[in-house]
């Protein structure tokens, strides 16, 4: 039999299969609250030809995966589990129970042991929930819906008939909200009364029907609850940090790179702006700084969400350390350089002689300019004179990108899979 949990109370740590997660992020960008779901999938990459089939688990369901849902890549024949959501997906890493490890569950009444039956290492979350910024337009839409659930759930509790709350009830759990903003909400279904046998009650309107238990959960949902409790608890970190009420704007549009590069790297790694770069990344609006303040193990073993453009782009430092080049004549200028010697060149880097006599003058110069410029991103010494063009292109720049992600991928992979046993010695 399936036992279906409906209440808070069903659930319980003692019975059942239980498993335990350690994520190795200091403060994930998105964590659910007590009661919400999530799925162990096994994904597996098929290998070309004779295939044996993903390796059995313990727990999980099989995927296979065409595509990778990480920024790393699969190898043929190599499967990973993750644990995965509505919010977030994380890749997991099933670690050995020591023998002398149990767990104690204490009760208002009671203690309880007992034995886990798993545990992992959950790697850095590949957020598939944005978190709003705060006063942003979605936070401050959830509050006022969210205050609008709470008003609707008091009128349910209420047993007097028509049924009636008290204005002191809401402002005790919402103590940040002005009365205004409060009664905004409540006059929208009830009436105050300041005299007769109601007086100083908010009663509801008689001719309003109050939404029934599934309309008020279609309201607010779970995950949009987690997303803004992630952005509290970061502004408070922030504010705690020194940081004002002007230092915490979200910049509404996904492509202002002048504030990205204003902004402090604690502002940087706040949810909002790294829940934001990844999802945008992987639309590929955008691509991610990869190394930098956001990453979480602050050594190299995570991804940095910090957006960056797509373009290659060079810092400041290195516009001005290299000498800015007039081509227009210069002995550089290609229109300049004599047949003869443009085809001396071509013999230099290489190219046969019958070639040489089959082009025409301004084809061996192309030849000369194509032939330089890969030499020079090559890295080659003196062939930058007739080279032209970015030091990379963005396709070389793409594949750079995708190069760094999967190299900080393995590494991750290889150190939380890792059964080494380190000191905690400082």
């Amino acid at each position: 039999d399936v036992f279906f949990m409906r209440t808070s109370e069903d659930l319980t740590g003692r019975d059942g299969d239980l498993i335990l997660i350690e994520f190795c992020e200091e403060h994930p960008p998105l964590m659910n609250q007590v009661g919400m779901c999530s799925k162990i999938k096994n994904y597996y990459k098929r290998k070309a030809g004779k295939d044996n089939g993903p390796p059995s688990y313990k727990y999980g369901e099989t995927a296979y995966a065409h595509t990778s849902p990480f920024l790393g890549i699969l190898y043929p024949g190599q499967s990973i589990q993750a644990v995965e959501n509505n919010m977030y997906r994380a890749p997991v890493y099933d670690h050995r129970i020591p023998e002398t490890d149990f767990l104690i569950i204490r009760t208002r009444h009671q203690y309880y042991i007992r034995e886990m039956d798993g545990l992992y290492v959950a790697g850095q979350e590949c957020p598939l929930y944005e978190v709003p910024g705060p006063n942003s337009k979605r936070a401050n839409n959830f509050v006022r819906d969210f205050l609008q659930v709470f008003i609707y759930r008091l009128f349910w509790k209420s047993r007097d008939n028509p049924r009636r709350i008290k204005m002191d009830d809401i402002k005790k759990a919402f103590p940040s909200h002005s009365e205004s903003s409060i009664r905004k909400r409540l006059k929208l279904c009830a009436d105050f009364k300041r005299t007769g046998m109601d007086s100083n009650w908010w009663v509801i309107k008689p001719d309003f029907r109050l939404p029934t238990e599934e309309e008020i959960r279609a309201m607010v949902s779970p995950e949009q609850c987690c997303s803004f409790f992630s952005m509290v608890a970061a502004e408070q970190r922030l504010k705690d940090a020194g940081y004002g009420e002007k230092f915490l704007f979200t910049p509404a549009e996904d492509d202002d790179e002048e504030m990205q590069l204003k902004m402090d790297d604690e502002i940087k790694v706040a949810p909002w702006n790294t829940t934001r770069a990844y999802i945008q990344a992987m639309k590929g609006k955008c691509l991610l700084q990869l190394t930098g303040p956001a990453d979480p193990t602050g050594c190299g073993e995570g991804f940095s969400y910090v957006r960056v453009p797509n373009k290659p782009t060079q810092s400041k430092e290195e516009q001005e350390s290299q000498p800015k080049r007039t081509v227009t004549g210069t002995d550089a200028d290609l229109r300049r350089l004599s047949l003869n010697n443009a085809k001396a060149l071509l013999r230099k880097f290489g190219v046969p002689e019958e070639e040489v006599k089959k082009l025409s003058r301004w084809e061996v110069i192309d030849v000369v300019r194509t032939l330089s410029t890969e030499k020079a991103k090559a890295g080659e010494e003196g062939m930058d004179k007739f080279s032209r063009g970015n030091r990379f292109s963005i396709a070389e720049h793409q594949e750079r990108y995708k190069e760094e992600c999967q190299r900080i991928f393995d590494l991750q992979n290889r150190v939380l899979a890792s059964a080494e046993v380190l000191s905690t010695d400082d």
